[in-house]
């Protein structure tokens, strides 16, 4: 029997040191691909998801140039101004993705300061259910956490804020070194989100502005202190929508974002739900820039962001 549970241990160590090493060459190519291929989580690690989407916006906020303004905002920000930094060498134009939810936003309006001395207008552009996004189990760990734990940008949030998206992901899973190896391992990721999905619970504030009123109301107040004009719009809408954002109306002005802001729900532009693919992109004929360019105008029209963009 003694000699039993000894080849059971054996067995077990052997079994652990090869798991170990599968996890070792699943972060390092050739093997990397293969073997995220082989698992079925190759698209983990190839499509443009999380830190490899986002990293870029938050190096580009801490390059050093000659803008003086600044224009973040949600994915649909992202899909019709992005475009438009090539004919803007004055703004820096960083539409990004709702998932990295108001703390990120506020990470980046914060690095953009502090690389940008002579900065002057910052522009929040985001539809009103980004306002209302938290710390999720589908992208909150790969948007929210990751790219900024990589960047170590996420000490700018504060102890609670933390401790929340720790409640959530796991305070073990939130360290640079484990964040890494997730990272670079399509194996690893599917493991962790799918533990995500089945084990742990979104985080549920108190209200659903709870994260926008914190954030925003710091980006107000270091805005505010460096002399910088912040704004907030609303991105475009599909009607679809019409009744959640009446829904939410009420709810939004009882809280500081509504001190702050008091149009911002008043100045949405609805466009038919006909126009959007997911009724909150824009698809089809209506997915092109130059459809883009007649919204953005129509938007701000008579405003001072209508007026400084260029489209050429």
């Amino acid at each position: 029997m003694r000699k039993f549970y000894k080849r059971i241990c054996l067995f077990i160590f052997i079994f652990c040191i090869i798991v170990a090493f599968v996890d070792y060459l699943s972060m390092r190519e050739p093997f990397r691909s293969s073997l995220a291929y082989l698992t079925n989580s190759y698209d983990l690690i190839t499509v443009n998801v999380g830190p490899d989407e986002i990293k870029p916006y938050i190096n580009k906020v801490q390059t050093a140039d000659n803008t003086t303004k600044l224009i973040i905002g949600d994915s649909v920000c992202h899909q019709m101004f992005n475009e438009l930094q090539k004919y803007n060498s004055d703004i820096s134009i960083v539409g990004s993705n709702a998932a990295i939810t108001m703390t990120g936003q506020y990470i980046l309006a914060e690095e953009y300061i502090k690389y940008h001395p002579d900065a002057t207008d910052i522009y929040l552009i985001v539809l009103p259910d980004s306002l209302a996004s938290t710390f999720n189990t589908t992208y909150g760990y790969q948007y929210a956490v990751m790219p900024f734990v990589e960047t170590e940008t996420l000490a700018l949030l504060d102890n609670t804020t933390i401790e929340h998206m720790e409640s959530v992901y796991g305070k073990f899973f939130m360290k640079p070194s484990v964040v890494n190896a997730i990272d670079k391992s399509g194996i690893n990721r599917k493991l962790y989100l799918n533990f995500l999905k089945d084990h742990r619970n979104s985080y549920q504030p108190e209200n659903r502005f709870q994260i926008a009123e914190q954030y925003i109301g710091k980006i107000y107040d270091l805005c505010a202190s460096n002399h910088i004009n912040l704004h907030l719009y609303a991105g475009p809408v599909s009607d679809a929508k019409t009744a959640s954002v009446e829904n939410m109306r009420e709810e939004f002005k009882s809280t500081i974002l509504y001190d702050y802001f008091p149009d911002y729900l008043e100045n949405i532009h609805y466009y038919p739900d006909q126009q959007f693919r997911d009724s909150i992109h824009f698809g089809g004929d209506y997915a092109n820039q130059e459809c883009y360019n007649q919204k953005i105008a129509e938007m701000f029209f008579g405003q001072e962001l209508g007026e400084i963009l260029k489209f050429e």
